[in-house]
């Protein structure tokens, strides 16, 4: 690699400490060249690490991920909507938090609108109930093709300690995934749960009942 190639790297790789640092938006082409300059991106992440809190990530594959996940692994709000994650990105976050302690920290995030489906809920839920993600509070996961299968693994985790905040709306839960949320309630699965959106669920009347019934007994907003 010439001087002009490791200048261009070096501008990028301050470029992407830059946004890690304010909560700027990071794109694929920050880390189609992290994957050439890995080695220095990890060495000056290490320096970065304490200033990065929060991050928005707008990634196009799957791939991207291991090239962020130590960057963003001590971050307390990540927003990584429309990043093309699926199922896969799920269990390599959901690995991370388990098996390396990563996103301990971590309050809030958004993968809404990745294609998650029913196995990348499932990923997120056993880390939690494995022990991870302890802190997070907001989880919002809209538009994400999730059915009554993917809430009732969310509903299955004994306890959402300190989760406040739970939108999956624009899915497709339907009654069924309601009374999951409603019996999960009942039983104290989320204790601290202030607000939950359930909006665009093909949810009707008979589910709506079963969760709004809960919903004043938890003292929690319900959004249907």
């Amino acid at each position: 690699m010439d001087s002009g190639d490791e200048d261009k790297d070096d501008d990028v790789l301050a470029t992407v400490l830059i946004c890690l640092a304010s909560g700027a938006h990071l794109t694929h082409q920050h880390f189609a060249v992290l994957a050439t300059a890995n080695r220095a991106f990890r060495k000056a992440v290490s320096r970065a690490k304490p200033f990065v809190t929060n991050v928005t990530l707008r990634l196009n594959q799957t791939q991207d991920l291991p090239y962020v996940i130590d960057a963003i692994a001590t971050c307390k709000v990540i927003d990584a909507r429309y990043s093309g994650l699926g199922a896969g990105g799920m269990r390599v976050l959901a690995k991370a938090a388990t098996s390396q302690e990563a996103f301990e920290h971590l309050t809030s995030l958004n993968i809404s609108t990745n294609v998650i489906g029913d196995d990348g809920v499932r990923a997120i839920a056993n880390a939690v109930q494995a022990g991870a993600l302890r802190n997070l509070s907001k989880l919002t996961m809209r538009e994400n093709q999730i059915s009554a299968d993917g809430g009732r693994a969310i509903a299955q985790v004994a306890r959402w300690e300190r989760l406040t905040e739970l939108d999956v709306a624009e899915n497709n839960l339907g009654d069924e995934g309601a009374r999951v949320f409603a019996k999960a309630a009942k039983a104290g699965a989320f204790p601290k749960l202030r607000y939950m959106n359930l909006s665009s669920n093909n949810v009707t009347s008979s589910g709506v009942k079963a969760l709004a019934d809960e919903s004043k007994r938890g003292a929690f907003a319900l959004d249907y």
